[in-house]
């Protein structure tokens, strides 16, 4: 069973033994599928504090989402460096950071506040990182004021 429409494919994945179980598949620009729900599963994985499964889910699901998706992608971006950073990969976390932060002041105020979160966690463990952190969302505060 399958429809086909503007926003994906939906697909069976597997009898329950009373329905099917559905998921949504959409095709990224690559034409590869990528599983819609890959940042709410990343989100859940978050929560859980499973930071492994968190970055591997926000990554695969960030890389499905168009660039145009600015306030979203600054969302999940800022929680995909929360994953990176509670997992000890300082490095990893600032990388996914600094891309997004402009976006994240301008548009969305959860994700800047993720992202002052992080700063200010990385600079209490004096990570060196934590400056450049601090000093791109500074800079972009004082450019959206």
């Amino acid at each position: 069973m399958q429809h086909d429409d503007r926003r994906g494919v939906a697909e069976p994945l597997e009898w329950s033994g009373t329905s099917f179980l559905m998921t949504v598949r959409v095709r990224s620009r690559s034409g590869r599928a990528a599983d819609a729900f890959f940042l709410q599963r990343g989100m859940t994985e978050l929560h859980l504090d499973n930071w492994p499964k968190a970055i591997d889910l926000l990554t695969d699901g960030l890389s499905s989402l168009p660039e145009s998706y600015k306030r979203d992608r600054a969302w999940y971006g800022s929680c995909l460096a929360k994953a990176h950073a509670e997992a000890g990969d300082v490095a990893a976390a600032v990388q996914v950071s600094l891309p997004i932060v402009a976006d994240a002041v301008e548009l969305n105020r959860h994700a800047a506040k993720e992202l002052l979160t992080i700063a200010r966690d990385l600079n209490r463990k004096q990570a060196p990182e934590a400056v450049t952190l601090s000093e791109a969302l500074m800079a972009c505060s004082s450019v959206s004021e």
